[in-house]
């Protein structure tokens, strides 16, 4: 649970690793100190042979890796998951005959089948830093939104995914052509089966289909409608050429819909093109645009969100004052901000009777 990975050669790599380090890779070195004071051609002779182990033994651990780069399992222990796992640790270390072993057989069951909140859409929005990637889950489709950075996809989006069982993706979606929010492209495509690929700009070594307006497909019942880009509006800004997302649930127990709207890599101008070409913007929750002074007031009054949410790795003195600007305006109907740096991963669920929000660090107090 601390590292969010486990190899399956772990247990054969380390049955060689331990006694060759402890063994050979010490007594190497420890040879070279002893010879050093009395003879120091002799003790860099140890010392270059330590070296030259080394360099092999890392030689054979990275054509392993790259061998078989499947063994690498990615995943995260959550909530009762992490409490069952730790009780059974707890169980395997009693006395014999205090508790019957089968009782563990009960303990296994959340660590093999982890529950899952019920909820028609889930929206969450991963903590990656300086970028941005979200991932939208209904009942049997799953779609990630942008990967963030190569390291952000590597060692938090794919242990996420893991995490909450996603082991192929119905569609990626590529929001803007920057490193923040598609390096993690080549690493998603060759650890996880993707069935379609979309984004806002062209992309030679995928198989790509275009983000245009007027896109539409239902998944379980949820709408999902492409806002932007426009084939008869062009801008030189590749980021304005953004994939824009509306999603839609259907009508819960109240005849009341969700709604979410995702800006991905979208500034200023796009948000006023929207402005114009859509008669009603309004959305429960607001995944604000990672564009150049995304986010305007004006914007953000037309969609009146509930949740206005950001993807920050740090806040810089423009980012405050646009937080305090934004602040100000969604108290006027009730919202809140919502961002990475502060709470961590952030999960909606929609399409309920009501609005569910969860924040990673909100429920561990020792990551606040």
């Amino acid at each position: 649970s601390i590292f969010g990975q486990f190899s399956l050669l772990a247990i054969p790599v380390n049955l060689v690793a331990i006694p060759l380090l402890s063994v050979v890779v010490l007594g190497l070195n420890l040879l070279g100190l002893v010879f050093w004071p009395i003879w120091p051609a002799v003790a860099d002779g140890f010392w270059q042979l330590d070296l030259w182990v080394l360099a092999q033994f890392h030689q054979v651990l990275s054509a392993l890796v790259n061998q078989w780069p499947q063994a690498l399992i990615s995943y995260r222990l959550m909530g009762l998951t992490l409490l069952a796992a730790s009780l059974l640790v707890g169980l395997w270390l009693l006395p014999r005959r205090v508790l019957p072993l089968l009782f563990s057989g009960f303990l296994l069951m959340p660590i093999l089948w982890p529950p899952r909140a019920d909820a028609p859409l889930w929206l969450r929005v991963l903590d990656v830093g300086q970028g941005q990637s979200v991932l939208i889950q209904t009942a049997q489709h799953q779609m990630l939104w942008d990967t963030g950075s190569a390291y952000a996809a590597e060692r938090i989006v794919l242990p996420t995914l893991s995490a909450y069982g996603v082991r192929r993706l119905d569609r990626l979606v590529l929001s803007a052509p920057h490193q923040q929010q598609m390096g993690g492209m080549s690493t998603l495509y060759a650890q996880l089966p993707i069935e379609q690929v979309s984004a806002g700009f062209e992309e030679a070594s995928l198989p790509i289909q275009p983000c245009l307006a007027g896109q539409t497909w239902v998944w379980d019942g949820v709408l999902f409608e492409m806002l932007a880009p426009w084939v008869e509006v062009t801008t030189a800004a590749l980021r304005e050429q953004s994939c824009v997302l509306r999603v839609t649930t259907a009508p819960n127990a109240a005849g009341v819909q969700h709604r979410v709207l995702i800006m991905g890599g979208a500034g200023q101008w796009t948000e006023q093109m929207l402005l114009l070409l859509c008669a009603d913007l309004k959305a429960d929750v607001l995944i604000v645009g990672r564009g150049r002074q995304a986010a305007d007031v004006h914007f953000i009054q037309a969609v009146q969100p509930q949740y206005s949410v950001w993807s920050l790795a740090k806040i810089s003195k423009a980012t405050e004052r646009q937080l305090d600007q934004v602040t100000k305006q969604v108290a006027e109907f009730d919202g809140q901000i919502d961002h990475t740096l502060q709470h961590g991963t952030l999960s909606y669920g929609l399409g309920g009777i009501q609005i569910v929000r969860q924040a990673w660090r909100d429920e561990r107090i020792w990551l606040r």
